[in-house]
């Protein structure tokens, strides 16, 4: 799922994959908010990765997640979903380390989207999707009245199948990995 733009209120939601934004669209949906996809050739750089946080002034919103769960995340959507061939699909340890070795970690994902010091205006946790996503919305300088309700209420709302993949647990080494990697996640968002 790509980037959105929220024009009523000149904002974006940048979407960072693996942190909910298919549920964030579909709660976009629910409670009444009009939104566009980005254009990938005109608006985000590497089409799907990304909407450029500098192209435009106004509000934009994001969200993270708990590293160790992110990996794990990513591992099973693409052992679901096959979205990249080359990524290995049986053995979740391996699939961490070429992962960050390749420089498409978390932290390194997340300042290609947040900017090198996280300079957007929001950014959320996915452990606490439902209310950031409306604390989010209310940052809003809208125009529009929302359905915090609904959102509420689709709080809980499973939606993909990526539950259903079990996968091994990471290794002390991969741990450590994670750890030394995406601390700045760790300590900023007290993960």
């Amino acid at each position: 799922m790509p980037s959105l733009i929220l024009p009523f209120s000149h904002s974006r939601y940048l979407h960072m994959p693996k942190t909910g934004g298919t549920w964030c669209q579909q709660a976009l949906d629910k409670s009444g908010i009009k939104y566009e996809f980005c254009n990938p050739h005109l608006n985000i750089r590497g089409g799907h990765t990304g909407y450029y946080y500098k192209n435009f002034t106004g509000f934009s919103f994001s969200f993270i997640r708990n590293p160790f769960d992110w990996y794990k995340s990513l591992f099973k959507f693409n052992a679901f979903a096959r979205v990249n061939t080359k990524w290995e699909m049986y053995d979740l340890n391996k699939f961490v380390r070429d992962t960050i070795n390749a420089g498409e970690s978390l932290y390194a994902l997340s300042r290609y989207f947040f900017g090198d010091y996280y300079e957007i205006s929001f950014i959320g946790t996915y452990e606490n999707l439902v209310e950031d996503f409306i604390d989010a919305l209310n940052f809003l300088p809208r125009i529009e009245i929302f359905d915090e309700e609904a959102i509420r209420n689709f709080g809980n709302e499973k939606i993909n199948n990526t539950d259903l993949i079990e996968c091994e647990d990471y290794t002390q080494e991969v741990k450590n990995l994670i750890f030394a990697t995406d601390n700045y996640i760790f300590r900023r968002f007290k993960y």
